[in-house]
């Protein structure tokens, strides 16, 4: 009767070991990321020396891009390191200085006048317990003035990638930087984006 009993003791003992392990497995903590576009697009020779004012907002409706997902989905947040704004100017005023404009600092008029919205840049995460699939998404709006006239276009960019386990900051990072720069780079290269300014 007491081995039946040590026996029954030990077999619970090992089941809640592993609840326990597994619902550790499955509560992901937070992350923070680094915005950090990387821009492939080379701009044509448009600039003429120009001087652009160039404005970049975030319009985003909430601080943090996601949640990593798992079983405390809606404490998992995955987060930007500090103002994303900053790195995307910097990336954007380094093409379109190649493409001949003067980009003035910020706060400073120029001959034209540009400014790029952040609208969306998202992160979600499906699978439970286990994450399996990760989707980011960027959504940008832009405007440039010149005179009296006046250009608009939006760049949408989307991507799914189906993953062993939930990633790691550095994953995720990659991630969110790859789908940003790709949205840069469409705006970069539309055809109507550059007839307008090459006018």
């Amino acid at each position: 009767m007491n081995q039946c009993r040590s026996a029954r003791h030990r077999r619970v003992r090992t089941a809640l070991l592993l609840a326990a392990a597994l619902l550790g497995a499955c509560a992901l903590s937070p992350q923070t990321v680094t915005v950090q576009p990387q821009l492939e697009t080379r701009p044509q020779a448009i600039g003429r020396g120009r001087a652009l004012a160039l404005m970049v907002r975030d319009a985003r409706p909430a601080e943090a891009f996601g949640t990593r997902g798992g079983i405390y989905d809606e404490t998992s947040f995955v987060a930007p390191e500090g103002d994303i704004t900053r790195p995307v100017r910097a990336a954007l005023a380094g093409r379109l200085s190649e493409a001949g404009f003067v980009v003035q600092p910020p706060g400073q008029a120029g001959d034209i006048g540009m400014e790029v919205i952040i609208r969306n840049i998202d992160y979600s995460a499906s699978g439970k317990p286990t994450v399996r699939e990760v989707e980011t998404r960027a959504v940008l709006d832009v405007v440039v003035t010149d005179a009296d006239r006046t250009y608009r276009g939006q760049s949408k960019v989307s991507e799914s990638r189906e993953v062993l386990k939930a990633p790691s900051p550095e994953a995720n990072e990659k991630y969110l930087n790859a789908v940003l720069s790709r949205a840069l780079d469409r705006v970069l290269a539309h055809p109507d984006f550059n007839k307008f300014l090459n006018e």
